[in-house]
C-alpha cells in the first residue's frame, strides 16, 4: 500500500514539472523528489492529507527550480555577450569579468530568494507576450489562465491516481487554444517561441503524401479546415473522421499557398515544428519527427 502511495507522489511530481516546463517552451527537466514516508498508524484521511502536502511541496520545488534555471540562462547570456571581451582580458593576465567571476555570480543567484527569482521569471514571460503584441492586461490574463488550467490538469491527474480510474488526459495547451482562438493563440505561440507550423523534411516513396504531391520544404498550415501548429495537431486530425476519406490540406510552398487532397490517415512523411523564432525570425532547425 505504502509503495503505491510513494509511486503516486513521484508520478504527480513528474507531471507537475512537465506541465510547467512545457508552458515555458522548454524541454522538461527533472525536479527534486519529495520524500514521502506515511505513518503506518495514521488513518486513511491523514495519509491522504500527507500525500497532498507532499504534492504541494513538489510543486513549489519545481517552480523554484524553473526560476533558478531562468536566472542561470540570463547570467550565461550576459557572459557570452558583454562578458566575452573581459574574459579574453583575463587570459592575458588583466582584470575583468572572467569565467571565475561569472561562476561566482551564478552561485550568488542560486542562493538568492526563490520567490524573487520566480517573479523575475514571470515578468520575463509577460514581456515576451507584450512584445508579441498583447496588451499588458491581456498578457497577465493569459498567464493567470495558464496557471488555472495547470491546476485543473494536476487535479485530473491526482484524482486518476487516487481513485485508480484513469480518465481522459487534460491538455492545457488545447484548452488555452479553445479559449483564445487560433489567431490569438498563434500570437501567443510566437511570443513564447513555441511551434507554429509543421515543415515537411522528407516524403516516403509510394506514400499518400507523395501521391498528393507533397515535397520536402512544404509547410503544412491546415488539415481539413483546422489550423495545424505542430505534429501533434496533424496526427490528431488525421485520426478523426473516416479513414481514407479525402480531406483538403493547406500547404505553403515557396511563399505560395496550395490546396492538396490527401486521404485521412497515415501520410508517410517526416516533419517537424517551425517555431515562432524559426525561419521567420532566425534560430536553428526544428527537430525531426518520425514518419507517419
Amino acid at each position: 500500500m505504502w509503495r503505491k502511495l510513494v509511486v503516486v507522489v513521484l508520478l504527480l511530481g513528474a507531471g507537475v514539472a512537465f506541465a510547467f516546463f512545457m508552458r515555458m517552451g522548454r524541454e522538461p527537466r527533472v525536479a527534486p523528489v519529495v520524500e514521502f514516508r506515511p505513518d503506518a498508524s495514521a488513518s486513511a484521511a491523514e495519509r491522504i492529507a500527507e500525500l497532498e502536502r507532499a504534492l504541494a511541496a513538489q510543486i513549489d520545488r519545481s517552480r523554484t527550480l524553473e526560476a533558478r534555471i531562468a536566472s542561470l540562462e540570463e547570467r550565461l547570456a550576459a557572459g557570452v555577450g558583454a562578458g566575452a571581451a573581459p574574459a579574453r582580458a583575463d587570459r592575458r593576465g588583466n582584470s575583468g569579468d572572467g569565467p571565475e567571476t561569472i561562476r561566482g555570480r551564478l552561485a550568488e543567484d542560486l542562493r538568492a530568494d526563490p520567490a524573487a527569482l520566480r517573479e523575475r521569471l514571470r515578468e520575463r514571460q509577460l514581456q515576451r507576450l507584450v512584445d508579441a503584441g498583447f496588451t499588458r492586461e491581456r498578457a497577465e490574463w493569459i498567464e493567470r489562465r495558464l496557471e488555472e488550467l495547470e491546476v485543473e490538469a494536476m487535479q485530473v491527474q491526482f484524482d486518476a491516481q487516487r481513485t485508480g480510474r484513469p480518465g481522459a488526459a487534460f491538455d492545457v495547451q488545447r484548452a488555452l487554444r479553445n479559449e483564445l482562438g487560433d489567431a490569438e493563440y498563434e500570437r501567443y505561440l510566437r511570443g513564447t517561441g513555441r511551434p507554429t507550423e509543421v515543415q515537411v523534411f522528407d516524403v516516403l516513396a509510394s506514400s499518400p503524401a507523395e501521391r498528393a504531391g507533397l515535397q520536402p520544404g512544404d509547410q503544412i498550415v491546415s488539415y481539413a479546415g483546422t489550423r495545424v501548429f505542430d505534429m501533434r495537431d496533424l496526427n490528431a486530425l488525421s485520426r478523426e473522421g473516416n479513414p481514407g476519406e479525402l480531406v483538403t490540406m493547406e500547404v505553403r510552398r515557396n511563399g505560395q499557398t496550395l490546396q492538396v487532397q490527401v486521404p485521412r490517415g497515415v501520410l508517410g512523411l517526416q516533419g517537424g515544428a517551425l517555431r515562432g523564432g524559426g525561419p521567420r525570425g532566425g534560430g536553428g532547425p526544428p527537430p525531426m519527427v518520425p514518419a507517419r
